[in-house]
């Protein structure tokens, strides 16, 4: 996110708080933000007659609720926080007083009061800083799991990244897009507390600017990070998110649930994970949005509780090299699909390029469970829209137009989304054609695959192409034809042509579908095949295209942009020491001690500080 024009009428921060040196302290030390704006005598106030009211004219009224909305998405952004607090005062010209607004933000929305007159009651103002100075960091909306980490932690996280962006550019490990974004020196670093909870440790991981983030104030706002994994010495990746409490689907897991019961029941091919909980605050109760009840708009805004998710890295498929890496990854993610589903008829139900990930030594991981479901508890029809349209199963994809299925999810419909993964991404980079599925609607549909550098996978996806295919049309067969034949029977007429192949063909087809073992055998026979290319698919990444400029860390330098390449060309190539520097608790002690700060007047200050210092 660009926050150079980010900056509010009003920055409040606490008294006690460190000198600010630095934007990252800046955003650290952030404790609310006061806009400010003047109108002309005609703009008055307006407010919803009732709570929860769809009429956007009644928010009319010379609140400039775009550009608060930007400061609160930049703060949520630099901070770790359940909620917070912001003032919007509007003077209407020519009075020198105005009105004012408190404004509380969460992940469900915003609640705002009704204006008051500061100059004639400026009590109400005094009253709320001072009651707003004597709550505890929780009670100001801090995520108190999170806290600011120390000199000599942030090092260990800076440091353990440019080791990995060296074994990049030595070819050591898959490339990961958007990884050195961590070193942005703009981000506050923090460091993470996890509790002891059921099948996991209590754990403490340091991460500072996530790699990935909805850029948006409202719904699960899933921040991803790369971050240090003290005690193991280790980076992991780190999921952040707010998910939707529906109490009407209770049939739909949340992603808590369900890695546990895949980790219960030992489903391969998955993430190894570290830690997987609901956040929690001292007194062990969950983070949750409050915008609905404050608002009393329980129908039409969803709670939200705050989830956060420690896995071993994994690697964004399309960073393959070659297309049997991407088919033995696909193959990997099957066998996880048909464990879950035999374990105990867990559907994924958002399989996606996104989702199917791959590890270091090659072999393919499935990620993000958060919509996953038990098929056993499932009711006949799904209320919510679910998958990735350009892999959804065709099934899916149709209903979604009328966002209710009358069917429940089955494996059938994971299955068909692993072929379209592998389709469209052997489309895009073996093929190099966006436009070829753009009016695709059935996996008959597909013209027929064309010939490439790498007859096993033209062979996989003529099989597979067929056997789906044949799936859609004939699995209605076995039940209808057996009461057609009986009907046609007792009516003294004859079958039509084909009548008993495709009855016998219809149950084998439906036999061979029940799970992914025939589809899994398909892959496994593809593989075994000699005639794979070394090195046929180009890793290509989604660029933004010089959007915004990112300053790193001082010890890179300044590296203007944020290309990968332009990172790597200033980081030394992974020599193949695996501990290049190995620091020990000793040393880690003495240097959170040389970052204790004497005071606020007796703040020590490097030299390049300084030296900006005096030369302005």
């Amino acid at each position: 996110m660009d926050d150079s024009d980010t900056r509010p009428s009003i920055a409040c921060y606490r008294k006690d708080s460190f000198r600010i040196t630095s934007v990252a302290r800046h955003w650290q030390a952030l404790e609310m933000f006061v806009t400010y704006t003047v109108t002309e005598p005609e703009d008055q106030y307006y407010d919803c007659p009732n709570s929860g009211s769809d009429d956007e004219s009644h928010w009319d009224d010379g609140y400039h609720v775009n550009e608060d909305i930007r400061y609160a998405v930049s703060q949520f952004s630099h901070q770790h926080r359940t909620f917070l607090f912001s003032l919007h005062i509007t003077n209407t010209l020519p009075r020198s007083s105005g009105h004012v607004r408190f404004c509380r933000w969460d992940r469900a929305g915003i609640v705002l009061t009704e204006p008051f007159d500061y100059g004639r009651d400026p009590r109400l103002l005094a009253e709320f800083f001072v009651r707003y100075n004597k709550l505890s960091a929780a009670r100001r909306g801090f995520d108190t799991t999170a806290a600011p980490a120390t000199q000599a932690e942030s090092k260990l996280l800076a440091d353990a990244i440019k080791e990995h962006l060296g074994k990049i550019k030595a070819e050591v490990v898959p490339p990961m897009h958007y990884l050195h974004l961590t070193l942005d020196k703009d981000y506050p670093t923090y460091k993470i507390h996890l509790p002891e909870i059921g099948l996991f440790g209590s754990l403490e991981v340091i991460v500072r600017r996530p790699i990935s983030q909805d850029e948006v104030l409202v719904g699960k706002c899933t921040r991803g990070y790369v971050g240090f994994l003290l005690g193991e010495d280790r980076l992991v990746f780190v999921k952040d998110y707010w998910a939707a409490i529906d109490e009407q689907d209770h049939y739909v897991m949340s992603e808590v649930d369900a890695c546990h019961h895949t980790r219960l029941h030992k489903i391969p091919h998955l993430p190894n994970m570290q830690h997987v909980a609901y956040v929690t605050t001292g007194d062990s109760t969950p983070q949750t949005t409050e915008t609905p009840e404050l608002s009393h708009s329980y129908d039409k805004i969803s709670r939200r509780q705050h989830i956060r998710i420690v896995q071993d890295l994994v690697y964004n498929i399309q960073a393959v090299r070659n297309s049997k890496q991407l088919v033995q990854a696909i193959r990997d993610v099957l066998v996880a699909i048909d464990a879950a589903w035999r374990a105990d008829k867990l559907v994924h139900r958002d399989i996606s390029a996104n989702n199917v990930m791959f590890t270091a030594d090659g072999r393919g991981a499935l990620i993000d469970w958060d919509l996953a479901m038990l098929h056993s508890q499932h009711v006949q029809r799904q209320t919510r829209r679910v998958g990735t349209e350009w892999y959804a199963s065709c099934d899916t994809l149709k209903d979604m137009q009328e966002s209710i299925r009358k069917g429940p999810h089955t494996i059938q419909d994971d299955i068909e989304s692993c072929f379209w993964v592998l389709l469209i991404l052997s489309n895009k980079h073996l093929w190099k054609r966006e436009e070829y599925l753009e009016d695709t609607e059935d996996a008959e549909d597909v013209e027929d695959v064309e010939e490439s550098n790498s007859a096993p996978l033209t062979e996989l996806l003529r099989g597979l192409k067929r056997i789906l295919g044949e799936y859609r049309r004939l699995r209605g067969c076995a039940k209808r034809l057996p009461w057609r034949k009986r009907r046609l029977e007792a009516r003294g007429m004859k079958e039509p042509e084909g009548f008993d192949e495709d009855f016998e063909r219809s149950k084998e087809v439906v036999a061979l579908m029940k799970d992914a073992q025939y589809v899994i055998s398909l892959f496994d026979k593809a593989l075994a095949q000699d005639g794979w290319p070394e090195h046929d698919i180009e890793c290509r990444f989604r660029e933004y295209d010089g959007m915004f400029e990112v300053q790193l860390d001082p010890c890179l330098e300044v590296v203007r942009g944020i290309r990968l390449e332009d990172v790597l060309a200033v980081i030394p190539a992974f020599k193949g020491n695996p501990n290049p520097d190995v620091k020990t608790e000793n040393k880690l002690k003495r240097r959170s001690e040389d970052d204790v700060e004497a005071g606020p007047t007796k703040l020590r200050r490097s030299k390049r500080i300084k030296a900006q210092h005096n030369a302005g």
